[in-house]
């Protein structure tokens, strides 16, 4: 079982990828900027100098030519599980099942569709965050169970796609940020105990 200060900083890594992938506003930027300190250590300089291009030189245009609704890599999971066995709408709602049996309400992340990067990521860092809480309690049950629901989605949602929407931004990012932004994850993501395994995506496949 994770300790109270891996649970924290956990939360605050996940907690941070998913603001890469948001829309770029000032209030998105200065949340980067807080979770410096938190997130740890061995990626403390890659977030810093992500964070800076977050702050400096992300556009709004360099957002929509990636990641807009016109742009080159869709946001959404289900564009990239659609294989002809779970169509989109069943894809979503088996997200949209996690959150609400945890009480993760997504509107207070951002407003879009469950399998936005962006939300899935930030979910598990709620997941992290609700095991640091509940030890801290000493509710070894709620631990356990928040744990096993974070392996469950990262196995079956998070680490079946990721890897494939990360290589694709950095394919077409429109500036250093993008590009940077998707190493570090990358880096985060190959450092996690049986990612290699874990993930897979249909071949060939391009959203």
């Amino acid at each position: 079982m994770s300790g109270m200060k891996e649970l924290l900083e956990a939360g605050a890594n996940w907690k941070f990828l998913s603001l890469l992938f948001r829309r770029p506003s000032h209030e998105v930027a200065l949340a980067a900027q807080g979770l410096l300190e938190e997130v740890e250590p061995a990626l403390r300089a890659d977030a810093c100098a992500v964070a800076t291009l977050l702050a400096d030189s992300c556009s709004e245009a360099a957002y929509h030519a990636v990641l807009g609704s016109g742009g080159h890599v869709s946001p959404y999971e289900s564009d990239y599980q659609n294989d002809g066995v779970r169509d989109k709408g069943v894809i979503i709602a088996d997200v949209a099942a996690f959150y609400r049996a945890f009480g993760f309400e997504t509107s207070k992340e951002m407003r879009d569709v469950p399998d936005h990067v962006a939300i899935e990521l930030a979910f598990v860092s709620y997941l992290k965050l609700k095991q640091a809480f509940a030890l801290m309690d000493e509710n070894y049950g709620a631990v356990e169970i928040c744990r096993e629901a974070e392996e469950k989605f990262l196995s079956e949602h998070v680490l079946t796609w990721l890897r494939r929407f990360l290589e694709r931004v950095r394919e077409h990012a429109a500036n250093d940020f993008y590009e940077k932004a998707a190493r570090m994850a990358e880096r985060f993501l190959a450092g996690k105990e049986g990612v290699a395994s874990a993930t897979r995506d249909p071949e060939g496949f391009s959203p």
